[in-house]
């Protein structure tokens, strides 16, 4: 219900904003900084519903990482088209996907769970027996899939040539991070940590998606190679080498090292930008001023 809530409000602030002729740069970096972290709570909303028996660890990061990337390409699509996309086709888009996500978690806590992880058809190889949850998860991380291909489309028809090299070139750390959050790590890792892997790669896609939208405000040209991404995949290879025992303290030290480097990075760029725009940010202007 507060996810609802939230994101129905969500909806409205920008266009309230830009109403009543208050809308700025420095909002809209709030905006989608907050969506940006917030996307969390949307996981946790879907992994919830797919707990405590989903039994398929990997499929279950594999909805992470889509939904993670699905958001990052949203704010690199409106980077280079200079519009911000949310809808597949006029029908189905980021609104009616969370408003159906939080409606959904409402209907599944009066059913009896254990109906969502009974098998009802075969065994596949890599997803194992069929179940209902299994057959949400593979439909989420399909959806979120297609954004991401939807994304790649819309680039491709207004971006040409070497400009739409370079921009394919500046999702390489997002879909980086995806790939070594879903294969990176040993199946014992995966079954083990795999909370502390979605930690983990949640501040770093944040930190690449929250850069996104601040060189698109300041008309910049994105960082193609970004060494928080090469720091994560080295630390799934070392968790390979050296073995399941280092993955605990090497995710928990990497998931404060991004988070902060998260948080200077953008408190850096809000200080820019209000300083720019003469923007006064928790001070009460006084009769001096």
């Amino acid at each position: 219900v507060l996810l609802i809530t939230g994101y129905f409000l969500d909806c409205m602030d920008g266009k309230q904003a830009r109403r009543t002729g208050n809308s700025s740069p420095l909002g809209q970096l709030f905006d989608h900084g907050t969506d940006a972290l917030g996307v969390m709570a949307h996981f946790c909303m879907v992994a919830s519903m797919m707990s405590p028996n989903f039994a398929n660890d990997r499929l279950l990061l594999a909805a992470w990482a889509t939904f993670q990337t699905a958001f990052f390409f949203a704010q690199w699509v409106e980077y280079n088209v200079h519009e911000l996309h949310h809808c597949i086709g006029g029908v189905f888009g980021i609104t009616e996907m969370n408003c159906s996500g939080g409606l959904l978690s409402i209907g599944v806590s009066f059913i009896d769970r254990t109906a969502l992880f009974s098998p009802i058809g075969p065994t596949l190889p890599l997803v194992g027996d069929i179940t209902p949850a299994k057959l949400g998860g593979l439909g989420w991380v399909t959806l979120q899939s297609g954004v991401i291909v939807h994304g790649f489309q819309l680039v491709s028809a207004k971006v040409k040539g070497a400009d739409f090299q370079k921009a394919v070139m500046a999702t390489g750390p997002a879909l980086v991070a995806a790939v070594v959050t879903v294969f990176g790590f040993s199946d014992e890792v995966v079954t083990d940590h795999k909370k502390l892997i979605c930690m983990t790669v949640w501040p770093l896609v944040t930190y690449n998606s929250v850069q996104v939208i601040i060189f698109a405000m300041g008309r910049q040209e994105l960082v193609v190679l970004q060494w928080p991404t090469a720091l994560y995949l080295l630390a799934a290879v070392a968790t390979r080498v050296a073995g399941p025992s280092v993955a605990a303290p090497l995710l928990l030290s990497l998931f404060f090292l991004f988070f902060a480097v998260l948080i200077e990075w953008a408190v850096s760029a809000s200080n820019q930008i209000t300083t720019r725009l003469g923007i006064r940010v928790f001070h009460v202007k006084s009769q001096k001023d």
